[in-house]
């Protein structure tokens, strides 16, 4: 069962690839506003179409959820650059919620990149 949903999954995922990475680019573009940094649309859109290719081809070659599968290595290795690249261009970590925060009075609000207790 839960190869044939990992299939569909991909089916689908292949089939709406560009509608899904429209509406990806288009939060994305939305909540950059409210971070530090700056890449421009092309490059975040390239980043984030060579993102969904690489994890369409992990649910297509391992048909699996277990992300330490090595089927998932060219999206994990993706992450992890995408991870860097943005920390070395300066991006803050924290999302617009935690910009929200930051406002809050010191004593009530939680530490950035912490979930609220």
């Amino acid at each position: 069962m839960a190869d044939q949903t990992i299939s569909r999954i991909a089916e689908l995922l292949s089939r709406h690839q560009q509608q899904i990475l429209s509406d990806w680019m288009a939060n994305q573009l939305a909540g950059a506003r409210s971070r530090t940094g700056s890449l421009s649309d092309a490059a975040r859109r390239e980043e984030s179409g060579n993102f969904l290719g690489l994890l369409l081809e992990a649910l297509r070659r391992g048909g699996s959820t277990n992300v330490s599968d090595p089927a998932w290595d060219g999206a994990r290795s993706a992450l992890g650059d995408l991870s860097r690249s943005r920390a070395t261009q300066g991006f803050d970590r924290c999302s617009s919620d935690c910009e929200q925060t930051r406002r809050a009075p010191t004593s009530s609000r939680p530490r950035c990149g912490s979930s609220p207790s």
